[in-house]
């Protein structure tokens, strides 16, 4: 999921502005996301037209960047990121199943 997105220009980042500041940095990009969530949510789903489309890549794309930046920095292993995704996504869909709203197949 995330190995494509993971290449030096993400730790030459990191490491040339440090890890506190791509600390807020990322959490204003996380709150730009939900702002632009938010926008999206209070309107009509018709009138998601290109420009929330786009917004909403941009700052998905800004978050990706950075938690790709701090992966890189703290030498995460990928593959053990993308096994904790799937036990994560496994384990809600076990909550969604007991809570008797699931409508997966």
């Amino acid at each position: 999921m995330l190995k494509k997105k993971m290449d030096k220009r993400c730790l030459a980042i990191i490491e040339h502005y440090g890890p506190k500041h791509q600390q807020r940095k990322l959490a204003e990009e996380n709150y730009e996301l939900q702002d632009a969530i938010t926008e999206v949510e209070l309107r009509d789903q018709d009138y998601l037209v290109e420009r929330q489309e786009e917004l909403l890549i941009d700052e998905i794309a800004d978050n990706l960047v950075l938690l790709a930046q701090f992966i890189q920095y703290y030498d995460l292993p990928i593959e053990k990121i993308d096994e904790r995704i799937d036990y994560k996504l496994d384990r809600q869909e076990e909550r969604m199943r007991n809570e008797s709203i699931y409508k997966g197949e």
